[in-house]
């Protein structure tokens, strides 16, 4: 019973000398007959230390682990001051790094976090169809968009897409989908390639009720859209180009027009189309033209080559504006927008 009081007296004046000369900020010497017993004690404290960071144990919920937290931070700074004594620089080093190791870990990932916030919202808002964030395509890009299809020239343009590894944008008319060119829609967009609304039977929209247009028109075209493309389509084009921005508002779809008119429609030649066409695309341009005549097709091979040639991108008309124009579903695009 005696020597169980003597070591625990002994351990307790340990202690006390360990603290005096943390206080004092001098190195100590621990008496040889009771070394072994302070040894024991630090690798029991270390072992707890040890066990409440692999665990994960937070020391605030309990305020007795505070306590603990303190003192062996104490026992801590002694070691520091020690092994700089005794080892040099080098050992210190080692403490240090361990010190800054713990902090450095949430630092950086809290830096990361916030960079791959920052880049994602410098583009404000996500694209409508898929959710997600893009820019504007970038460098020189135009979007050659083809209206009053599908038919089999839809499928001679999208052989040349596939081959070119291009992509193109379509206005389809609503009755003139059916198995077999919807088929052609499910193809189009198996290929990147964007389809938009261009009403159902070709009228004017300014002649009709906003009730006809929004139903039978819009409504009924973005059903039959979406059956074969598998989502409802965002963007529209209006016959003719004729349209009111009210109509345009209660439609809630963005309005696509052109600022290059090819009028291949009335041409029907295809040198006469890319000589009136051609010297007037640049960067940025939605340029029109119909996948219905076979001089549509060979001038927009002519031309599509050319601007390849050149360096220039050959993407959908929402891959051209970005994800931020196409979710203010009413910014219009027109003639030199």
């Amino acid at each position: 019973m005696k020597s169980v009081y003597l070591k625990v007296l002994a351990s307790v004046l340990a202690l006390l000398m360990v603290m005096t000369a943390v206080s004092a900020c001098t190195p100590i010497e621990v008496p040889s007959e009771i070394s072994g017993e302070s040894s024991e004690l630090s690798a029991s404290e270390s072992g707890e230390e040890s066990s409440r960071q692999g665990t994960g144990e937070d020391s605030s919920a309990v305020g007795t682990e505070s306590t603990a937290d303190t003192s062996v931070s104490e026992s801590s700074e002694v070691s520091v001051e020690t092994t700089e004594s005794e080892d040099g620089s080098e050992a210190v080093s080692e403490d240090s790094s361990v010190e800054d190791s713990s902090v450095e870990v949430s630092e950086p990932e809290s830096s990361d976090s916030v960079s791959d916030e920052s880049s994602e919202s410098e583009y404000s808002a996500p694209d409508i169809n898929t959710g997600e964030f893009f820019p504007p395509a970038e460098g020189k890009a135009v979007a050659f968009t083809f209206d009053d299809g599908p038919s089999y020239i839809t499928d001679k343009i999208l052989d040349y897409c596939e081959e070119k590894g291009i992509k193109v944008t379509f206005f389809v008319v609503g009755n003139r989908v059916g198995p077999e060119n919807g088929a052609r829609i499910q193809r189009a967009v198996s290929l990147g390639c964007e389809v938009g609304n261009h009403s159902y039977d070709h009228p004017s929209y300014t002649s009709m009720s906003s009730s006809a247009v929004l139903n039978d028109q819009i409504g009924r075209t973005n059903s039959i859209i979406e059956k074969y493309a598998g989502a409802c389509p965002t963007l529209m084009r209006p016959p003719y180009g004729n349209y009111t921005k009210d109509l345009a508002a209660k439609a809630g779809m963005n309005v696509i027009m052109w600022s290059v008119d090819t009028l291949d429609w009335s041409y029907r030649n295809t040198e006469k189309i890319v000589e009136h066409s051609y010297p007037k695309i640049d960067s940025g341009d939605i340029i029109l033209m119909h996948d219905l005549y076979e001089t549509t097709y060979e001038a927009f091979v002519i031309m599509a080559d050319k601007l390849i040639a050149e360096g220039y991108q050959l993407v959908t008309v929402s891959e051209l504006l970005g994800s931020e124009k196409l979710v203010d579903k009413t910014f219009y695009f027109g003639f030199g927008y």
